[in-house]
């Protein structure tokens, strides 16, 4: 039976058995879901040839690929980024405060 895997920031990273027709996101969802940390738009299968393809979007429309016998679907993470330490937060609060007092003394 040709299986289709399910990779990445899912909730349960799996292979599944592939049924003819099962959009992208079923398929995710038989991996239990997205992750916490999934980047939903950036998802992209790679094809048994080697060759991938990627989540395309037109406005509000978006576009999967297309699944086929044997690929695997990649549910990428998002980048970790570092919080903002509270003296950085003190430093654009005090910018803001001076910005606004020049704003407010300016004469027309």
């Amino acid at each position: 039976m040709p299986m289709v895997k399910i990779s990445g920031e899912v909730l349960n990273p799996i292979s599944s058995n592939f049924i003819k027709g099962k959009t992208l996101k079923s398929y995710v969802w038989d991996g239990g879901g997205f992750g916490l940390q999934a980047k939903k738009g950036k998802v992209y299968v790679v094809y048994p040839n080697g060759s991938a393809s990627g989540t395309k979007r037109f406005f509000f429309f978006k576009n999967y690929p297309k699944i086929t016998p044997g690929c695997e679907i990649v549910v990428p993470a998002k980048p970790y980024r570092e919080p903002l330490p509270a003296s950085a937060w003190i430093a654009m609060a005090s910018a803001l405060a001076s910005l606004g007092v020049v704003v407010s003394n300016i004469q027309f």
